[in-house]
């Protein structure tokens, strides 16, 4: 980050999100609790995650993002990987998509993780909020810990 910039900065372009800051708190009081980011993805001084934009076919109904994060705790027994997120704009609404992960490192399939409402445009169209609930694909990807409906954080896009 750039010096001088307060602890609420947001990056120029990416899409920002603190996925669920208590699961992430959580993971933080683990002996063996890890995060680790790669293909682009960082961890900003107020502890969201950054993904970076993807390049994309012209498909205006989809904005791309890159990256990888991956958390774990329990000796393995807690694994969650997410990668690559899209935010797709449905017929229902907008979703956010990632890579499924249990098809992992296959890149070819994608299961909705949440489903997006826009909380707030900001800076004309250049900074979008969405709050965020999971729906049942994701909550499988949070081993069933938190059922679907569970309010995620709020995410960020720029």
């Amino acid at each position: 980050m750039t010096a001088g910039v307060g602890p609420c900065a947001l990056p120029l372009v990416g899409l920002t999100w603190g996925i669920k800051r208590s699961f992430i708190r959580y993971i933080g009081t683990l002996p063996d609790g890890r995060h680790a980011m790669s293909e682009g993805t960082y961890l900003g001084e107020t502890s969201y995650f950054t993904f970076p934009p993807a390049p994309a076919p012209d498909t205006p109904q989809v904005m791309r993002f890159g990256g990888v994060v991956r958390l774990g705790g329990h000796g393995g027994m807690l694994d969650i990987l997410i990668a690559e997120p899209w935010v797709e704009m449905t017929g229902s609404g907008p979703i956010l998509s990632v890579i499924d992960p249990t098809g992992w490192p296959d890149r070819t399939r994608r299961i909705p993780l949440a489903e997006l409402h826009l909380w707030e445009a900001a800076h004309g169209l250049t900074e979008r909020r969405y709050a965020a609930t999971l729906t049942g694909a994701g909550a499988v990807i949070f081993d069933d810990h938190y059922p679907p409906g569970t309010e995620l954080d709020m995410l960020v896009i720029e």
